[in-house]
């Protein structure tokens, strides 16, 4: 197996012309690429895996050689828990790189890691015609879904084709890893360790140029072959530089885009690579991060086509000197400063990790950065005697370590002997000894760690509130370390039985509100609600916080008349701690109106009494469903009538008074609507002319009233007030009268008007024009 934690490749990958390889044989590409859920674990910083790959991918999609037909297939980013999430997102063809690059922007890892059956699908894609074919795997983690990868890479290995397998390893461990390697081993293909975006790229740019087939010649060549001219180049760097330190190499103007700059070790055989970057289009220096081996080496500018080096220089790498330092001795879980001198890499790690640790392995830990020489780590949770290391991130050797003893803290937690169930309390505790540790109220001789209620302790704080369990029984009051979840101090308290009462009135009105009273609150987030009667434990109707000091409210009574109950609810559980039984009973509104108005008319609906002041009255074509409304308005606190505008369209219409709570109508009243120039009006009978220029002079006769006392004949505008007129004449012992028009056109009303019922006995339209 070749495991690949610095990216170093040996020149059997890379030593051959690819454009010979893609003359005599066609070659494709198909990647499988990771979305599961673990995509969302983090690196360093803030960048999470799907952040980082997504960002690399799509840098790679759009440099690789767009001949070669490239397929991607995806898991994980569809479904949750599916073995069977597994994607086709481009098919096998030559693609535009950016096309590629979005595709891969918009999945959103979630689901499982069925990386085998991803595998054996890209095998299924390669076509008849190939010779030779890169099986690229791009993967944070393992098979969980009972797939057998070294069973497939046996399978791969038999197929009658060249078939690479390469496994890229994302943020895994050396030993998930190796659990991968049958796949490369197996098919002659490539096994990467890689843990940062720089990594990923450089293992995908070397999975772009992978083994070419051998080319066996049964007989010497007749012909001399003349090798062509080499192209010149150059390159430099500073003579020395620290192991595992970033350096600068400059080089001449680049001969192809796709050459490579390169540290390897002096007199390393043609074509091989150490740490390397593409040269670029017009680049003519870059950055390159020196071995971690010290000793002398070789700055090499090595054509990609060939791989054969057009250009080199000598450079020393030097053993680095480093030193850190921290307090001798620091309580278990408590944050401290530990010190370094200048990092010499900015992805350098500081660490703590028991004495004598395995060379590399980390503890807590954290990047150096690119010129702090100190940060805060957390103690270890279990005491004894520990190592700060400095350790160089290129090969993860230890440049400078010091002794550390982490001691047991000490800490003491009290409260209450006795709390209701439910109820607030106050708990107190020593000093901090980290601001994430924990202060919590759990059953007595609950397991190691668990937390019930609970809350951070900050980083001066010596007290909290927190609220005591709904079941009555003996309790502790624990502080947990946060690194590790040790109780390091814990005190004995009693949660007791609560008691409470509620009362209201013994019956009420559907939707009426009504007030009810309880007892003390035992917590300002308790609730008292009505339900109906027997309701399940827990549910909530209308409801209310009870608040840190009041005694009653206001709520109002479901729509359904019948037997309810109010209830005192405990917030903490659910649990009821007393109820009072309370009638809800029906609601009958008579609603008034007239029977019959014409389109536009200014009409009064009246009501005989009101439940609630949110209550709406509403005007809407008969028969329309329970709770629509149309023209409406609330019924407010004291009114109990309303003017409305008529529908402008004719037809059959109900007012409704309509219960706010539920919105169930409690009364209606139908009436029609009439044509606008329609005669209202049954006790008399006016003759008018349905039309008349501006001007003239027109008789008006009536019959139907014999006296006409105390009633007038009006011309007025057909939108004014109905006892408001332009003129008007008396209609005792008359039979006619006459009305000059206006001189503007428009429509206007003749009205027979009753003063002592106040009312139109009739109304007639006539259109001036």
């Amino acid at each position: 197996m070749t495991k690949l934690t610095t990216i170093a490749l040996s020149a059997i990958f890379l030593g051959a012309p690819l454009a010979a390889q893609d003359a005599v044989s066609e070659r494709v590409a198909i990647m499988v690429f990771d979305a599961s859920g673990s995509m969302w674990n983090r690196l360093e910083g803030d960048l999470t895996r799907i952040e980082v790959a997504r960002d690399v991918m799509s840098s790679y999609f759009q440099s690789r050689d767009t001949t070669i037909p490239l397929a991607v297939i995806a898991y994980g980013h569809r479904q949750r828990g599916s073995c069977a999430d597994i994607e086709t997102i481009t098919p096998l063809a030559q693609h535009d790189g950016t096309e590629i690059a979005a595709r891969l922007q918009g999945l959103n890892p979630q689901g499982m890691t069925p990386l085998t059956a991803s595998m054996a699908m890209a095998r299924d894609m390669i076509p008849a015609t190939a010779e030779s074919a890169d099986l690229i795997l791009i993967t944070d983690g393992l098979e969980n879904c009972d797939g057998d990868p070294c069973a497939l890479a046996v399978d791969l290995a038999a197929q009658g084709i060249d078939i690479r397998a390469h496994v890229v390893g994302f943020g895994m461990t050396e030993d998930d890893i190796n659990t991968l390697s049958c796949l490369p081993e197996h098919t002659g293909g490539m096994l990467f360790q890689t843990n940062s975006g720089v990594e990923l790229a450089e293992a995908m740019n070397a999975v772009s140029s992978p083994e070419p087939e051998p080319v066996i010649i049964d007989e010497p060549p007749v012909e001399e072959v003349v090798e062509p001219d080499l192209p010149e180049a150059s390159i430099s760097g500073p003579d020395t530089i620290r192991a595992g330190e970033s350096f600068t190499l400059q080089w001449s103007v680049p001969i192809n885009d796709r050459d490579i700059v390169t540290i390897v070790p002096m007199g390393a055989d043609e074509g091989e690579l150490g740490t390397w970057s593409r040269v670029g289009g017009s680049a003519t220096q870059t950055d390159l991060r020196a071995p971690s081996d010290p000793g002398m080496y070789e700055l090499r500018y090595v054509l990609n086509e060939g791989r054969q080096t057009l250009a080199s220089a000598a450079i020393e790498v030097t053993t680095p000197e480093a030193s850190i330092s921290g307090p001798d001795t620091i309580r278990a879980g408590e944050s401290f400063t530990l010190q370094w001198s200048a990092p010499i890499n900015d992805r350098d790690i500081v660490t703590i990790v028991p004495m004598g640790a395995d060379e590399g392995a980390l503890g807590t830990w954290s990047r150096v950065g690119s010129s702090a020489t100190q940060t805060d780590l957390r103690a270890p949770s279990d005491p004894g005697m520990y190592e700060l290391r400095y350790v160089l991130d290129e090969g993860r050797q230890t440049l400078a370590s010091a002794a550390i003893e982490v001691t047991t803290p000490e800490a003491s937690i009290s409260g209450p002997d006795t709390i209701r169930a439910g109820e607030s309390f106050t708990l107190q505790w020593s000093a901090p000894i980290n601001d994430r540790d924990i202060v919590t109220i759990v059953p007595m001789g609950a397991d190691e760690g668990a937390l019930g209620t609970w809350s951070r302790v900050g980083s001066s704080a010596t007290q909290t509130d927190l609220r005591a369990p709904s079941d009555p029984g003996m309790y502790e009051l624990r502080y947990v370390l946060d690194e590790g979840r040790q109780t390091l101090a814990s005190a004995a308290i009693e949660v007791t039985t609560p008691e409470a009462s509620i009362s209201g009135p013994d019956t009420i009105r559907a939707g009426e509100s009504f007030t009810l009273q309880w007892s003390e609150p035992i917590n300002d987030r308790d609730i008292v609600t009505i339900v109906p009667m027997g309701a399940d434990e827990g549910a909530l109707g209308t409801w209310s916080r009870v608040g840190s000091s009041a005694t009653q409210t206001d709520l109002r009574a479901p729509s359904d008349p019948g037997m309810y109950e109010l209830r005192y609810v405990l917030d903490e559980g659910r649990q009821t701690l007393a109820s009072a039984v309370i009638e809800v009973t029906s609601v009958a509104i008579e609603v008034t109106g007239p029977d019959v108005v014409r389109a536009g008319d200014q009409i009064r609906i009246t009501w005989s009494d009101q439940v609630n002041d949110r209550d709406i009255v509403t005007i809407v074509p008969l028969g329309e469903d329970e709770g629509e409304l149309d023209d409406w308005a609330r019924v407010g606190q004291s009114q109990l009538q309303r003017d409305f505008e008529a529908p402008a369209t004719t037809g059959m219409y109900e007012a409704r008074y309509v219960l706010d709570e539920g919105r169930v109508t409690l009364g209606r009243h139908i009436f029609e609507v009439l044509d606008a120039t329609a005669t209202l009006g049954d006790d008399v009978l006016l003759e008018v002319p349905q039309t008349a220029a501006p001007g003239a002079t027109i008789t008006i006769t009536w019959s139907g009233n014999e006296t006409g006392i105390n009633q007038r004949i009006a011309l007025a505008r057909a939108d004014q007030a109905l006892f408001t007129w332009i003129a008007a004449e008396p209609a005792e012992e008359r039979s006619e009268v006459t009305f000059t028009l206006p001189a503007d056109p428009g429509f206007y009303e003749i009205r027979y008007l009753d003063f002592d019922t106040q009312e139109a006995l009739s109304r007639a339209t006539i259109d001036v024009r």
